[in-house]
């Protein structure tokens, strides 16, 4: 079964276009909007979405000339304390636990041993900041700072801190205009290396960077023909090759193969003896596109092999009903498991018969099953990587990656293990340190983006559309920024003139705006809140969302207990989530009899609780991620008497929409 969105290429280069024009015409919003702050918004709500969708645009230098103009806005202040300990600063947008940015990050601290790094936040609090990187930058000598309050001030401050290093890195995420502000004046001295991180996708910050660093030669060929950069444009692979350089003594324990196995089989639920399939990435980098399915491939694998072999996708949610549907029809052999601590991660890679990486857009992954002689297979669509790894490891349709894998699987392992010669420590160093010491001066750059369509948007826009890619952006703005009836009338009238159905429909009512209103301040309150959910899921965000339009309405939740005569429950998990939930019905007449959370002590003691014969109707409301037949099992009780949040609140929000 194929999940994906568009049926010809053609549909999808209509596509492209129409999502082009509508950005060109919500341009116009950011260029007559006077008010400093709002301007700001505007500008990084395009970004946004810029970054989310595709367009055949890799960079706006319209957009980043207006932020360097406003740059020239903010006075100088000096007074921010300095550091004696200037040499490098690294500027971040947010860290986080998963993914590959902050491991880079990370690794590239450790592996420069020359130069003292410093770190500074511009969307995130220092203290939040992931331990691995504190740990780093500690190690190296430098200081962590974040930026806080609004675009004015943040940009401020990160000037302030900025002045007094040699060198500036941006790692930022790509919507973020906080450096265009801090480093768009014309006398600014500083010098900044770009580095392109997210290459397939749009960024700000070209017009400040004094070099570009990519990560392959066919994202330095993007990088100049296509965000029309004239500056120094060099490759320069991750250190270590993305594979995590850390202390942590645990990591270095030795361990051996069977009680990695047992440990991972008994957590993640596949027999000890299962022959283990494995892949990882973000849950978008196996969107299904035209002739490509991973979860096609899956099934066709699973189906030529026997019984004990295992297919396990670290990253995709276990609740997303593409991977559930997997799931049924493999009979638990192809499964989700969602983000998980990177260290099972790599555990799990470790102990692979076989690691595939994600398609049609290859993850993280591959390194790691090299370091450890597993097998790897990679299906390269777009010819990124062909220069990269072997031959014979690379392969171009879903039917070769099969009858690879069916071999690698049985007992040609090794054909498909080589090594590839990786970048040494000290060649890395000396050409990091080379481009440092050429890099000694700075200036602002004219950028020529050309736009183009070819083979690499028509898969990236497949890859990208995703309907909650298209219309997260918009609702954040809607939501969170100072939008009257006039600009949110507008992009309503955008989206219907191009068709693109990207304003959720709940928005679309004029009426609305008071309701938006109230519901950005209770998200405002939530600030922090959804940042961490924000880090740790997309989807878990997505529902704190929804829960906060439902806390703005008032009565939803409460309609639902007293609709299915619920009036006494416990509550199962005390993250975000739970906390969410306990403050949202605090004083009503539902009775909260007990939270259990098994990773807090005080509260796992109430599990024994719902046992008494007093307690027995008493529902329990799972807010955790687990599936209720897991929690079952753990406090020992009937699947009847448990009920999910988030089947709540999409039951909710099902008859919302069937309202309107």
């Amino acid at each position: 079964m194929s999940y994906a969105r568009f049926k010809s290429e053609e549909e999808v280069k209509n596509h492209i276009d129409n999502v082009y024009e509508f950005i060109q015409d919500l341009k116009k919003l950011a260029k007559k909007e006077n008010n400093f702050e709002d301007k700001c918004s505007l500008i990084s709500m395009i970004g946004d979405y810029y970054s989310n969708v595709t367009t055949g645009v890799y960079a706006d230098d319209e957009l980043e000339n207006m932020l360097c103009d406003m740059a020239s806005e903010i006075d100088d202040d000096t007074s921010y304390e300095k550091s004696d300990k200037a040499n490098v600063l690294i500027v971040m947008t947010l860290s986080a636990p998963n993914g590959g940015h902050s491991v880079l990050v990370n690794n590239w601290i450790r592996w420069d041993e020359e130069n003292v790094y410093s770190l500074v936040m511009t969307g995130q609090n220092k203290h939040e900041v992931v331990d691995f990187i504190k740990e780093s930058v500690t190690q190296s000598g430098g200081d962590i700072y974040s930026v806080e309050g609004n675009y004015f001030e943040k940009a401020k401050k990160l000037r302030s801190i900025s002045e007094n290093y040699n060198r500036i890195i941006l790692f930022t995420h790509m919507n973020d205009v906080i450096p265009l502000l801090a480093y768009g004046k014309k006398d600014w001295k500083v010098p900044i290396i770009f580095y392109n991180h997210a290459d397939f996708r749009f960024s700000f910050g070209f017009s400040i960077s004094d070099a570009v660093l990519n990560l392959t030669d066919f994202d330095k060929v993007l990088t100049s023909d296509k965000r029309g950069v004239s500056q120094k444009n060099v490759v320069l692979s991750f250190p270590n090759n993305g594979v995590n350089i850390t202390t942590d003594k645990l990591k270095q324990k030795r361990e051996s193969y069977r009680e990695i196995k047992k440990y991972l089989s008994e957590k993640y639920g596949f027999a000890l003896n299962s022959k283990i399939i494995s892949t990882a990435g973000d849950n978008f980098k196996f969107t299904d596109i035209i002739g490509y399915s991973f979860t096609e491939y899956v099934e066709k694998l699973l189906a030529q092999l026997d019984n004990e072999a295992v297919f396990i996708i670290i990253g995709p949610s276990r609740l997303d009903p593409k991977w559930v549907d997997l799931e049924k029809r493999t009979y638990g052999r192809g499964k989700a498991i969602g983000y998980i601590p990177r260290e099972d991660m790599e555990k799990i890679i470790s102990v692979s018969d076989l690691f595939v990486t994600s398609f049609p857009m290859a993850g993280f992954g591959m390194w790691e099953a090299m370091k450890n002689d597993v097998p790897y297979l990679c299906l390269d669509i777009l010819g990124r990587h062909w220069n990269r790894f072997p031959s014979n490891c690379m392969v171009k349709n879903i039917d070769a990656l099969i009858e690879k894998s069916i071999d690698a699987l049985g007992g040609n392992g090794s054909y498909y293990n080589l090594q590839v010669r990786t970048t040494k420590k000290s060649e890395w160093c000396q050409a990091w340190n080379g481009l440092i010491n050429e890099i000694d001066s700075h200036e602002r750059y004219l950028i020529k983006p050309k736009r183009e369509i070819g083979q690499v948007e028509i898969v990236n826009c497949q890859v990208m559309a995703t309907e909650k890619r298209e219309t997260d952006p918009i609702t954040h703005v809607i939501e969170n920024y100072r939008l009257g009836k006039e600009e949110l009338a507008y992009i309503i009238e955008l989206d219907e003139k191009y068709k693109l159905g990207i304003v959720p429909n709940q928005l679309c009512l004029c009426e609305r705006v008071e309701e938006l209103n109230q519901l950005s301040k209770k998200l405002n309150e939530w600030n922090q809140y959804n940042y961490k959910m924000y880090r740790k899921c997309d989807e878990l965000y997505s529902y704190a969302i929804k829960l906060a339009r439902l806390f703005v309405r008032n009565n939803s939740i409460y309609s639902f207990f007293h609709d299915n005569e619920i009036v006494d429950i416990f509550i199962y998990g005390y993250g975000n989530m739970g906390k969410a939930l306990e403050d949202y019905i605090s004083g009503s007449d539902i009775t909260i009899s007990g939270i259990i959370d098994k990773n807090i002590p005080n509260l796992l003691s109430n599990k024994d609780i719902i046992l008494k014969k007093e307690y027995e109707n008493v529902v329990i409301v799972n807010t955790t991620v687990y599936p209720n037949e897991e929690i079952s099992k753990f406090l020992g009780i009937n699947e009847g008497r448990i009920i999910s949040l988030f089947s709540i609140i999409d039951s909710l929000f099902v008859e919302e929409k069937n309202n309107y």
